[in-house]
């Protein structure tokens, strides 16, 4: 009987969830083709500064897009990307707020460049953008927005500024959404979401005393910032060996798939068999936070909290 009930309820959320990363993936299609046409007619250089004429917006907000919604020749100041178009339209549109984009090389899903170097990218660009806006407004306080790979390179920016490495110092900081984040984990970030407690794909950042100004947001399922009650045995093999991999260019994590198969143990295949349905509802759970009332929502709403 209760097996009867727990298949029922499987199919209802998988019923659920992919209807909702349909209708995610229509409006990142045409979220897409609205920043390409943006892109094209607005001509932007991505040198120089974002801010508006005749003086410093209070509030500077540095939106990362995810995995294959941005690249590093795209213009900073051209909102972009699924999800990330929308709230920084809408920030810049705030009085006393200025957004800017974090454009890098994020095409490591098509095998070019492997997740270690587009992260490695991303960190670094965002990075140099917040030290040259932030040195030109010196009052201005710093916030962030990223969703998946982006809310992963948002996470390390606000470690590093904890660190005191980072662009700017604590004091400066304002709050960051991290929505979906890779590097979700036990370090004293606020939560929202339907996902409990736990780890996601790669190692958990450390926010220090920011920790109370950085919402997590993530829904239970997803298998991006929810793994380990998705997809653990998977992730132990793929996270390692992927994030170092790019398939397209011949280069794979050897040594990394060598350590896997010395861990692997008689009931490993058969647990990643069982977590394969789960992971892939999981990729639709993971485009489920662009719907209205969702995550992006709760993330910009959080920012707002934030601002002066």
């Amino acid at each position: 009987m209760i097996d009867r009930y727990k298949d029922q309820i499987a199919m209802s959320l998988k019923k659920k969830y992919i209807n909702k990363f349909m209708r995610f993936v229509l409006a990142a299609c045409t979220a897409t083709s609205m920043t390409s046409v943006g892109v094209a007619v607005a001509g932007e250089s991505s040198s120089g500064s974002s801010l508006p004429v005749g003086g410093c917006a209070s509030n500077l907000v540095f939106v990362v897009p995810g995995s294959a919604n941005t690249a590093s020749f795209f213009p900073e100041t051209v909102p972009h990307g699924a999800g990330t178009t929308g709230i920084a339209y809408r920030l810049n549109a705030t009085p006393g707020v200025s957004a800017r984009m974090i454009p890098f090389n994020s095409a490591w899903p098509v095998g070019v460049v492997s997740y270690s170097d587009s992260y490695a990218m991303g960190l670094d660009k965002a990075m140099g953008i917040i030290a040259r806006e932030a040195q030109a407004c010196p009052s201005a306080r710093i916030s962030l927005f990223g969703y998946s790979e982006g809310a992963d390179i948002a996470a390390g920016v606000v470690e590093a500024i904890n660190a005191h490495r980072g662009p700017v110092g604590p004091e400066r900081f304002g709050s960051a959404a991290l929505m979906a984040n890779p590097s979700r984990g036990f370090n004293g970030a606020l939560a929202w979401g339907s996902a409990s407690p736990g780890e996601a794909l790669r190692p958990v950042k450390d926010y220090g005393v920011l920790a109370e100004r950085v919402l997590e947001i993530c829904n239970a399922g997803d298998v991006v910032c929810d793994t380990d009650h998705v997809a653990p045995t998977m992730n132990a093999m793929n996270t390692p060996v992927l994030q170092d991999s790019a398939l397209l260019r011949g280069q794979v994590a050897w040594d990394k798939v060598v350590e896997w198969l010395g861990s692997a143990g008689p009931a490993t295949l058969p647990a990643m068999v069982a977590e394969t349905p789960g992971m892939l509802v999981g990729w639709a759970v993971h485009g489920s936070y662009l719907m209205p009332g969702d995550g992006l929502d709760a993330g910009e709403s959080f920012l707002r909290a934030h601002f002066v």
